[in-house]
């Protein structure tokens, strides 16, 4: 296939030439250049790490509509009076995906670990300085997940929603990036606050049926689906982990066939964790999924780390990441700015070599 540079004759060769170098596109260019014998042209309107200042927070509003930005927005939204939304896509390397960090809250009230004497107050405070490490490291998304409410439930109670609710709404100004919702077990909980709060994902098992250490899990995501409607939150979109921690599947399904299954009954990314949180992802089973459902993004939910982000994010299109990102590399504690930074300093050079193995 030839293609011709502006102002000269020339013409340089390709076997494949991407458009877009998207989620979607980065990935596919990454995969055909892995024929030695390939050659590959990726195309990207926008620039390979967007303009400087997409590295502070609190510039976010002023990326809307600049080159960084395909500059979308919504129809008029009858719910909201007529309003019409501004909904930023990147119009950058990577768009709109890759690395979504986890904001981990401790205890919320009604579980063991949720401290009377401190309150609310402290779960804000806590968020607000996890929050502010993040997203000065740069990462692409958030995850507010009541990780600390240990033993997890499959129903959490409504003081826990209206808890993580309050909290988010407590920082909700601060908040630059897209974000997600996860109370864990409970996807109708999850989306009610992510409606309310107005999150752009969940994060939960909706599909399939598992013994786990919490007893049985028997989602019902078609129930699932007809509550989002109700509510009014067919925008919140639904990451669904088919491999859940702490837990196997009743059926001898291939990851394959389950990929295939969640793709198929509307899921809008498709998660893949190791045997516990923090532990790393199979990378088999990463490979299964994307294979199988090469239109649908498919991410790490667990154990990724900066000396293996290269090789996880040659394989899927994003990851969920907490651990790695926490004082001492562990999940209890606070997000750590030097680690989340030399995190995102890795998923740059990822980046910047797909650019340049693919020119």
């Amino acid at each position: 296939m030839g293609i011709s540079r502006g102002g000269d004759n020339q013409k340089d060769q390709y076997d494949y030439v991407v458009v877009g170098a998207g989620t979607a596109g980065s990935v596919m260019a990454s995969r055909l250049s892995e024929r030695s014998d390939a050659r590959v042209l990726l195309l990207e309107a926008g620039p390979a790490d967007g303009p400087e200042i997409m590295r502070v927070p609190a510039s976010w509003p002023s990326l809307m509509g600049s080159e960084a930005d395909w500059g979308y927005k919504t129809v008029a939204q009858q719910g909201l009076g007529g309003a019409i939304i501004p909904y930023p896509r990147g119009k950058v390397l990577g768009g709109c995906s890759s690395i979504n960090a986890m904001v981990h809250l401790r205890g919320l009230p009604g579980r063991p670990r949720h401290s009377r004497s401190a309150g609310i107050q402290a779960i804000v405070d806590a968020v607000a300085s996890d929050l502010a490490a993040l997203q000065d490291a740069g990462v692409d998304g958030l995850l507010f997940c009541n990780e600390a409410d240990l033993p997890y439930q499959l129903q959490v109670g409504q003081e826990a929603a209206a808890a993580m609710a309050a909290v988010i709404g407590e920082v909700r100004r601060e908040i630059s990036r897209p974000f997600g919702v996860d109370l864990v077990w409970d996807p109708r909980a999850s989306l009610a606050v992510a409606r309310a709060t107005g999150a752009r994902f969940i994060r939960e098992v909706v599909t399939g049926a598992y013994e786990s250490d919490l007893g049985i899990m028997w989602p019902d995501l078609g129930q699932l689906s007809a509550y989002r409607a109700g509510i009014g939150a067919e925008s919140v979109a639904i990451f669904g982990n088919i491999t859940p921690e702490f837990a196997s599947p009743f059926a001898q399904r291939s990851i394959a066939e389950r990929a295939r299954g969640a793709a198929f009954l509307g899921l809008d990314a498709v998660l893949i964790s190791g045997p516990i949180t923090g532990v790393p992802t199979d990378q088999d089973q990463l490979r299964a999924a994307r294979a199988a459902i090469p239109d649908l993004p498919v991410l790490a939910n667990t154990g990724v780390t900066a000396a293996t982000a290269t090789e996880i994010l040659s394989i899927c299109d994003g990851a969920i990441v907490g651990t790695d990102l926490k004082t001492d590399g562990i999940t209890w504690n606070p997000v750590d700015p030097a680690r989340a930074a030399r995190f995102m300093a890795a998923v740059r050079r990822v980046r910047e070599s797909t650019v340049s193995g693919h020119g």
